[in-house]
C-alpha cells in the first residue's frame, strides 16, 4: 500500500472511530451515564494515540535504513574507522527499542526507549553524513 492510500486508509479509521465515539456519547448522555462518556473519552483518546504511534514505527523504519545503509557501506570500506559490527549492535539496540516502546504502556519506559533510540539516530546520520562525502 503506498503513502497517500495509507493515509487515506488511516483517515478513513479515525473519522469512523470519531463517529461512532460521537454517537456513543450521545446514547450516553441520553441515559446520564457518567462511566459510559468516560469509556467512550478513553476510545478516542486511544484512537488518536494509535497515529502517533504510526509515526513512530515510521521514524524507526527510518532509523533502521540509516543504520542499514551505513553497515553496507563499511563493508565496501572495509576500514577500521567504520566498524560495522558496532552498527549490527546498534541496529539490534533499536529494534529492542522499538520492542520497548510498542510493549510498554509506563511512558517513562517508552521515553527511555525514545532517548536511546533518537541517540543512535544521532551518531548514524553523523557517520552517514562521513561516508557520504
Amino acid at each position: 500500500m503506498d503513502k497517500k492510500k495509507k493515509l487515506e486508509h488511516l483517515a478513513d479509521d479515525m473519522l469512523r472511530k470519531v463517529e461512532y465515539s460521537d454517537a456513543l456519547r450521545k446514547i450516553a448522555e441520553e441515559g446520564d451515564n457518567v462511566n459510559i462518556i468516560k469509556a467512550i473519552d478513553n476510545m478516542l483518546t486511544a484512537a488518536t494515540g494509535e497515529v502517533e504511534d504510526l509515526t513512530r514505527v515510521e521514524k524507526f523504519n527510518r532509523l533502521y535504513e540509516v543504520i542499514e545503509s551505513n553497515i553496507k557501506k563499511a563493508r565496501e570500506i572495509k576500514s577500521n574507522n567504520f566498524p560495522y559490527k558496532e552498527y549490527v549492535s546498534d541496529k539490534k539496540e533499536v529494534f529492542e527499542c522499538a520492542q520497548i516502546y510498542n510493549a510498554s504502556l509506563d511512558q517513562e519506559v517508552k521515553t527511555e526507549a525514545l532517548y536511546r533510540a533518537n541517540k543512535i539516530y544521532n551518531k548514524h546520520v553523523a557517520i552517514s553524513k562521513i561516508i557520504n562525502s
